[in-house]
């Protein structure tokens, strides 16, 4: 079965097993993760694409100088930044909330904690601090990863739910499909404009023609259109 995107993450993070089994827990969660080993990767990788959550797992040189947050902070002031700080003593956190991260969680690290703090930025995202995000009779559940239409549950497919919930991000505002791409997949995996529309073509046939729709602007993208309210 293929997995369900709910955010795209960036690791920053030397490579070892921990932070390899991370990086497989977060992906089992759904997410599309990417890992760099250093800042000046993660600024390259900033640039290239777009990911709304940045996990960085503080150095020891970066626990003394916070130059390296700074940096990611002002290469993207949208993203989010989770520190992984050294030790649990509060100098380190405060330099690096200081230095513009989101977060900051102090060792030992729990992968079930850094999950649960994905999922609360995952939530606002969508504007809400809770799960549940409504479009008119459409309505999303974030923590159950369930969409209902006029309380009737949809069954979609995991990529279907990643395209409903990018959709839902930008109600109003067009999605391109290098938008698409780059929430959909990893780096190493095949762009197919193809799937992104017939995933597309599947979500609109199950919305049916009620007045939730995704309209397509030629040449720019697409958009989900109605009213939407956040509960």
């Amino acid at each position: 079965m293929e997995e369900m995107t709910l955010m795209r993450l960036l690791v920053v993070a030397v490579e070892g097993q921990w932070i390899s089994s991370l990086m497989q827990a977060l992906r089992r969660s759904g997410h599309s993760v990417d890992r760099v080993s250093d800042t000046e990767d993660a600024v390259n990788a900033l640039l290239a694409h777009d990911f709304q959550l940045l996990i960085a797992d503080l150095s020891p040189a970066q626990r003394r100088d916070a130059e390296p947050l700074r940096r990611l902070r002002g290469m993207q002031p949208a993203v989010t930044i989770v520190a992984l700080a050294a030790g649990d003593g509060d100098g380190e956190r405060i330099r690096a909330l200081d230095a513009g991260a989101d977060d900051c969680i102090a060792a030992p690290h729990s992968i079930a904690e850094i999950e649960a703090r994905v999922r609360v930025w995952a939530r606002r995202s969508f504007g809400s601090t809770t799960p549940l995000v409504q479009h008119g009779p459409l309505s999303y559940d974030a923590a159950a990863r369930v969409a209902y239409l006029e309380d009737r549950p949809l069954r979609l497919s995991p990529r279907e739910i990643s395209v409903l919930e990018l959709l839902l991000q930008r109600v109003g505002r067009p999605v391109s499909k290098g938008q698409f791409a780059d929430r959909l997949f990893q780096w190493g995996e095949e762009v197919s404009c193809n799937a992104i529309e017939a995933s597309i073509c599947r979500l609109r046939r199950k919305l049916g023609s009620g007045p939730v729709r995704i309209s397509t602007m030629r040449g720019v993208g697409y958009s989900l259109e109605g009213s939407r309210r956040a509960s």
